[in-house]
């Protein structure tokens, strides 16, 4: 069973607001995986949508999947990145403007399969639902 909407929104947030303040010193592991802050544009209301999401490395671009806690739909931030793919992107005390790109196909599997390796909780929320994640591989943009 999904972990209520209301709990997972409100953790998020606290998680944002203690990272961001303490430069990802407090809540940049979660259960001893490295966390990123991804912030996007709300594609309706417009606002700075700030997001915590675990993360493995892919040569300098970082790859994420919107399990969404195992939901039958995927995350705010997921709509955000289609209507616009530039967002920033916080590791520790480092903020970044990144192109999100949605992998497909073979590199998406294999990219999944990374992220299950890297933290097996995601192959739990996989089996919850019949939708399948969008992995999304955050490439810095040049200075």
């Amino acid at each position: 069973m999904p972990v209520p909407n209301s709990v997972i929104v409100a953790f998020s947030r606290a998680q944002a607001w203690v990272y961001s303040r303490s430069r990802g010193r407090v809540w940049g592991r979660f259960r001893g995986r490295d966390v990123l802050l991804l912030s996007t544009i709300g594609s309706r209301s417009g606002r700075r949508r700030t997001t915590p999401l675990v993360y493995v490395r892919d040569g300098d671009s970082l790859v994420v999947t919107a399990s969404n806690a195992g939901r039958d739909h995927d995350p705010g931030w997921v709509h955000n990145l289609r209507a616009e793919p530039s967002a920033t992107v916080t590791t520790g005390e480092r903020t970044r403007a990144c192109a999100a790109r949605f992998a497909e196909g073979t590199e998406a599997r294999e990219l999944f399969g990374r992220l299950v390796a890297h933290s097996p909780g995601f192959a739990r929320y996989e089996a919850m639902t019949d939708r399948r994640f969008p992995v999304v591989v955050l490439t810095p943009e040049a200075p």
